[in-house]
C-alpha cells in the first residue's frame, strides 16, 4: 500500500496507508467558480470536471448540487444582470412618484418610503460604478490639509 507522508502520523510515528486512487481529503478542495464555470458555460460533464480537477465525480455532483441551490437558472441570472440597472432606475421612478401620491402618504409612512428610495438609488449609483459616499470624504480630506497647510480655518464648517 502508499503511503502519504502528510497524513496524519500514528502514534508510533508512522506514515498511515491510504487506499491507492482516492485523493486525499486536502487534495479534494475545489475551486468552486471555476468548476461552476466549466460546468455552465463550456457545459462539461460531471465526468470531464472530475477527470480535470482529478478528484471523484461524486465529490463535483456534490459540489455543484450545492451551487445549483443558490442559482438553479444561470442564463436567467445572466439576463437580469443586464437590465439590473434599467430595473432599479423605473423602481426608483416608482418610488418617487409614490412619495408624491396622496392615497400612497396616506397608507405608509413617507419616512419609509423616502428611505426605500434612498436605498434604491444608493444601490443604482452602485450598479453603475459611481460613488455614493466618498465626495464629502473628500471635501473634508481637502479642507483638513489646507488648514494644515496653510494654518488657516476653512470659511466653513465641515
Amino acid at each position: 500500500m502508499k503511503t502519504d507522508p502528510t497524513a496524519p502520523q500514528s502514534a508510533g510515528n508512522m506514515a498511515l496507508p491510504r487506499r491507492s486512487g482516492r485523493p486525499i481529503k486536502t487534495e479534494r478542495k475545489l475551486d468552486l467558480v471555476t468548476l461552476y464555470k466549466l460546468r455552465v458555460s463550456n457545459k462539461l460533464s460531471y465526468g470531464e470536471l472530475a477527470r480535470h480537477f482529478g478528484v471523484a465525480k461524486s465529490t463535483v455532483h456534490a459540489a455543484l448540487t450545492r451551487l445549483n441551490k443558490l442559482c438553479p437558472d444561470p442564463e436567467s441570472v445572466k439576463a437580469f444582470e443586464g437590465v439590473e440597472a434599467t430595473i432599479l432606475t423605473a423602481t426608483k421612478e416608482r418610488l418617487l412618484a409614490s412619495l408624491l401620491d396622496e392615497q400612497c402618504i396616506q397608507k405608509a409612512s413617507l419616512n419609509n418610503r423616502a428611505f426605500a428610495f434612498t436605498q434604491v438609488a444608493n444601490h443604482e449609483r452602485l450598479i453603475r460604478g459611481q460613488s455614493t459616499h466618498n465626495i464629502g470624504i473628500f471635501t473634508r480630506v481637502v479642507l483638513q490639509a489646507d488648514e494644515e497647510m496653510f494654518g488657516k480655518k476653512p470659511s466653513h464648517p465641515l
